[in-house]
């Protein structure tokens, strides 16, 4: 038996050409950190109003999830749901995988690798998504933002 595929899935992108992903997986570690002191502390006034306009029931996707903040303070904003955290860098979704199992959310909160512009996602698979600092790093915005609508 063959196993179902998505329908529509976005055709896939290269990897990204100007180095970001690397530089990511570089300051992973100290990701948290820098984005506090940079933002001035206001990432936390932020993240709360980002959760507030999501839905509260069914599968939510955070694009461009890093370390995974965002994906976590849905799963704690909103007991019934599902969280799935997409991100192209590894050493980001390393330090996120630490994270959700340290809060005990591995059932709800799944990190995978990904890109925004070519989600391996079936149309109408989320009730909501989201994308957070992550935006000023897409190639493609347009083509970002069309995938996320297209998978909600």
């Amino acid at each position: 038996m063959t196993p179902p595929t998505a329908p529509n899935p976005a055709p896939s992108v290269p990897a990204r050409a100007d180095g970001s992903g690397q530089m990511f997986d570089r300051i992973a570690r100290r990701y948290d950190l820098l984005n506090r002191i940079l933002s001035l502390g206001l990432d936390r006034s932020w993240r709360r109003k980002l959760v507030a306009a999501l839905p509260d029931q069914g599968r939510l996707l955070d694009v461009a999830t890093g370390t995974g903040d965002v994906a976590l303070a849905l799963a704690k904003a909103y007991p019934q749901v599902t969280v799935t955290g997409l991100d192209p860098s590894v050493g980001m979704l390393d330090v996120g995988r630490g994270k959700v199992t340290a809060r005990q959310l591995d059932a709800r909160v799944e990190l995978i690798e990904g890109d925004a512009q070519a989600m391996p996602f079936p149309d109408n698979h989320f009730a909501g998504a989201c994308i957070a600092f992550g935006i000023r790093n897409v190639p493609d915005r347009a083509r970002g933002l069309a995938e996320m609508a297209r998978v909600v």
